[in-house]
Protein backbone atom coordinates (compact mmCIF):
# COMPACT_ATOMS: atom_id res chain seq x y z
CA UNK A 1 0.00 0.00 0.00
CA UNK A 2 1.54 3.62 -0.85
CA UNK A 3 0.91 6.96 0.61
CA UNK A 4 -0.05 9.31 -2.20
CA UNK A 5 1.23 12.17 -0.12
CA UNK A 6 4.64 11.32 1.20
CA UNK A 7 5.38 8.34 -1.14
CA UNK A 8 5.82 6.40 1.42
CA UNK A 9 4.84 2.27 1.56
CA UNK A 10 2.50 1.42 4.39
CA UNK A 11 2.62 -2.11 5.98
CA UNK A 12 -0.24 -4.27 7.39
CA UNK A 13 0.68 -5.80 10.65
CA UNK A 14 1.09 -9.20 9.55
CA UNK A 15 4.13 -7.58 6.83
CA UNK A 16 5.47 -5.74 9.41
CA UNK A 17 5.55 -9.19 11.30
CA UNK A 18 7.12 -10.99 8.15
CA UNK A 19 9.40 -8.14 7.39
CA UNK A 20 11.09 -8.33 10.94
CA UNK A 21 10.46 -12.37 11.56
CA UNK A 22 8.57 -11.79 14.11
CA UNK A 23 4.82 -13.07 15.75
CA UNK A 24 1.89 -10.67 14.67
CA UNK A 25 1.42 -10.49 18.61
CA UNK A 26 4.30 -9.03 19.27
CA UNK A 27 3.95 -6.19 16.89
CA UNK A 28 0.28 -5.39 18.53
CA UNK A 29 2.21 -5.25 21.85
CA UNK A 30 4.97 -3.51 20.49
CA UNK A 31 2.72 -0.61 19.07
CA UNK A 32 0.86 -0.84 22.84
CA UNK A 33 3.59 -0.10 24.33
CA UNK A 34 4.72 2.74 22.00
CA UNK A 35 8.13 0.50 21.00
CA UNK A 36 6.93 1.08 17.21
CA UNK A 37 6.13 3.75 14.95
CA UNK A 38 2.30 3.09 13.85
CA UNK A 39 -0.86 4.65 13.59
CA UNK A 40 -4.14 3.58 12.95
CA UNK A 41 -6.45 4.03 9.87
CA UNK A 42 -9.69 3.02 11.12
CA UNK A 43 -9.33 -0.15 13.34
CA UNK A 44 -6.46 -1.07 11.18
CA UNK A 45 -2.85 -0.91 12.23
CA UNK A 46 -0.53 0.53 9.72
CA UNK A 47 3.58 1.20 9.73
CA UNK A 48 5.18 3.45 7.13
CA UNK A 49 8.33 1.54 5.89
CA UNK A 50 10.56 4.19 5.91
CA UNK A 51 9.65 4.45 10.07
CA UNK A 52 10.64 0.86 10.65
CA UNK A 53 13.52 1.49 8.41
CA UNK A 54 14.36 4.49 10.81
CA UNK A 55 13.51 2.78 14.08
CA UNK A 56 15.34 -0.62 13.27
CA UNK A 57 18.63 1.61 12.58
CA UNK A 58 18.26 3.33 16.03
CA UNK A 59 18.00 0.30 17.93
CA UNK A 60 20.94 -0.59 16.80
CA UNK A 61 23.80 -2.21 19.04
CA UNK A 62 27.60 -2.11 18.32
CA UNK A 63 29.35 0.25 15.85
CA UNK A 64 27.73 2.12 12.75
CA UNK A 65 27.94 -0.14 9.56
CA UNK A 66 29.47 2.86 8.02
CA UNK A 67 32.44 2.40 9.92
CA UNK A 68 33.00 -1.62 9.14
CA UNK A 69 36.20 -1.47 7.09
CA UNK A 70 35.58 -2.08 3.70
CA UNK A 71 38.30 -4.47 1.99
CA UNK A 72 38.32 -5.53 -1.58
CA UNK A 73 39.92 -8.53 -2.63
CA UNK A 74 41.39 -8.59 -5.92
CA UNK A 75 41.82 -11.65 -8.06
CA UNK A 76 45.10 -12.85 -8.36
CA UNK A 77 46.21 -11.81 -12.05
CA UNK A 78 47.76 -13.91 -14.50
CA UNK A 79 51.02 -12.63 -13.47
CA UNK A 80 50.90 -13.24 -10.06
CA UNK A 81 49.54 -16.55 -10.32
CA UNK A 82 52.51 -17.41 -12.31
CA UNK A 83 54.93 -16.17 -10.31
CA UNK A 84 53.63 -18.02 -7.59
CA UNK A 85 53.60 -20.96 -9.84
CA UNK A 86 57.33 -20.37 -10.59
CA UNK A 87 58.04 -19.83 -7.11
CA UNK A 88 56.73 -23.32 -6.29
CA UNK A 89 58.46 -24.73 -8.98
CA UNK A 90 62.13 -23.18 -7.80
CA UNK A 91 61.59 -24.82 -4.40
CA UNK A 92 60.48 -28.31 -5.52
CA UNK A 93 63.65 -28.32 -7.36
CA UNK A 94 65.87 -26.95 -4.53
CA UNK A 95 64.41 -29.78 -2.53
CA UNK A 96 64.78 -31.96 -5.23
CA UNK A 97 68.39 -31.69 -5.75
CA UNK A 98 69.16 -31.27 -2.05
CA UNK A 99 67.55 -34.63 -1.57
CA UNK A 100 69.93 -36.25 -4.79
CA UNK A 101 73.09 -34.28 -3.34
CA UNK A 102 72.68 -35.88 0.62
CA UNK A 103 76.32 -36.60 0.09
CA UNK A 104 77.31 -33.03 0.04
CA UNK A 105 74.04 -31.67 1.55
CA UNK A 106 73.95 -28.34 -0.68
CA UNK A 107 73.13 -27.21 -4.45
CA UNK A 108 74.97 -24.60 -6.34
CA UNK A 109 72.83 -21.56 -6.01
CA UNK A 110 73.96 -20.42 -10.09
CA UNK A 111 71.69 -23.38 -11.77
CA UNK A 112 68.93 -21.79 -10.65
CA UNK A 113 69.84 -18.25 -12.02
CA UNK A 114 69.42 -19.81 -15.96
CA UNK A 115 65.88 -20.80 -15.13
CA UNK A 116 64.31 -18.21 -12.64
CA UNK A 117 64.08 -14.89 -12.48
CA UNK A 118 66.04 -12.84 -9.55
CA UNK A 119 62.73 -11.61 -7.82
CA UNK A 120 61.33 -15.80 -7.94
CA UNK A 121 64.69 -16.84 -6.28
CA UNK A 122 64.49 -14.19 -3.71
CA UNK A 123 60.78 -14.75 -2.48
CA UNK A 124 61.65 -18.66 -2.93
CA UNK A 125 64.73 -18.72 -0.92
CA UNK A 126 62.82 -16.32 1.81
CA UNK A 127 59.81 -19.33 1.91
CA UNK A 128 62.54 -21.84 2.17
CA UNK A 129 64.42 -20.24 5.19
CA UNK A 130 61.47 -21.64 7.46
CA UNK A 131 62.26 -25.27 5.74
CA UNK A 132 66.10 -24.11 7.04
CA UNK A 133 67.53 -23.94 4.01
CA UNK A 134 70.07 -21.13 3.41
CA UNK A 135 72.51 -19.85 0.73
CA UNK A 136 76.39 -20.06 2.05
CA UNK A 137 78.71 -18.70 0.23
CA UNK A 138 82.46 -20.22 0.21
CA UNK A 139 85.05 -18.31 1.11
CA UNK A 140 87.70 -18.47 -1.61
CA UNK A 141 85.79 -18.85 -4.79
CA UNK A 142 82.97 -17.15 -3.72
CA UNK A 143 80.71 -19.71 -5.10
CA UNK A 144 77.04 -19.83 -3.60
CA UNK A 145 75.33 -23.11 -2.09
CA UNK A 146 71.60 -23.26 -1.01
CA UNK A 147 72.41 -25.61 1.99
CA UNK A 148 70.53 -27.02 5.23
CA UNK A 149 71.29 -25.01 8.62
Amino acid sequence: MVNPESGSELLSVSQVAEYLGMAERTIFLWVQQNKLPAFKLGTTWRFRKSEIDGWIESNRTGPNPSTFPVTEVEPLSNNLMNEKGEIEKFKTQVQTKLELNKGSGKVSFDQFTKTFSKEVIKKGLKELEKLDLVIEETGNSKTKYITRR
